[in-house]
């Protein structure tokens, strides 16, 4: 394991995550023989470079501060090992070449300076240098102005509730789950979105929404909306409806750049024509 660690520059914990016994990691190594190695070992932290998944991500528009992707639901912003190529990172590295990965190498996620859930589609931004990465990471409260989502909610959705006010904790393996609180509980924190009623579709029974948010915490639209009685069609963790992909979408971030305010959007909203003419 030793030799490992040294030639590969990878920790220990890593080396043990891939080997399944103890013995594999104490056998003796004699020369001239052949041992393999996993890939996920020898190419520890970096990204594979073609995309494997389905659909396919896009890049939608590309300046001199961000790269914007286009996520479709149902693959990861970033892969956890080398094997993963279902991930906006391979799509970028096979279409731009290993260069626009050179940002925040220690980690996987190099230069997404947010994620969204795999479930979710649409607009991720890729900062475009370290200085940049840090700048919005550091800063993500103050520089992003607005974040707004499009979601096909279950019901019709009553007009006369314009804003969601929730408060929240995580609770479950990993706090890999949202639930709503009471207020005054000292763990909770409080989520706010406005929400504007943009369609209701009477023969599908359900209703498209435009959300907007400044702050946003993982997984609050969609805990906030299943506390309504609106869950989203398709959430697998907070709805009733099952259906191809969860229908929420990232669809619009205003984020002050040289301290101008600048708008980067995803227009690409798939499946949720089906339910909606965006055109009309």
């Amino acid at each position: 394991m030793d030799g490992l660690i040294d030639v590969l520059n990878i920790s220990k914990t890593q080396i043990k995550k891939k080997y399944s016994t103890p013995k594999e990691l104490k056998r003796k190594i004699y020369k001239r023989q052949e041992y393999f190695i996993d890939a996920n070992i020898i190419n520890f932290g970096e990204i594979y470079p073609e995309f494997g998944g389905w659909p396919r991500p896009s890049i939608i528009q590309e300046d001199q501060t961000f790269i914007a992707l286009s996520k479709p639901p149902k693959i990861h912003c970033h892969p956890l090992s080398y094997d993963e190529k279902d991930n906006l990172l391979s799509f970028l590295y096979q279409e731009k070449n290993d260069a626009s990965l050179c940002v925040n190498t220690g980690y996987y996620d190099r230069g997404l300076i947010y994620r969204i859930d795999y479930e979710t589609s649409g607009l991720v931004l890729y900062a475009k240098s370290d200085e940049l990465y840090h700048k919005y990471r550091e800063n993500f409260k103050e520089l992003v102005i607005e974040k707004q989502y499009f979601a096909i909610v279950d019901g019709e959705y009553s007009s006369s509730t314009e804003k969601l006010e929730h408060y929240l904790d995580y609770t479950g393996s990993r706090n890999g789950r949202a639930k709503v609180l009471p207020k005054g509980e000292s763990s909770a924190f409080l989520a706010q979105a406005s929400v504007e009623v943009i369609e209701y579709n009477q023969a599908q029974n359900c209703s498209l929404l435009l959300l907007t948010l400044k702050q946003g915490h993982r997984h609050q639209l969609r805990v906030q909306l299943s506390a309504t009685g609106h869950a989203i069609l398709g959430d697998p963790l907070y709805g009733t409806r099952a259906e191809s992909r969860m229908f929420l979408h990232c669809y619009k971030y205003t984020l002050i750049v040289e301290e101008k305010k600048q708008e980067y959007s995803d227009s690409n909203l798939g499946l949720f024509t089906d339910f909606f003419n965006f055109n009309g």
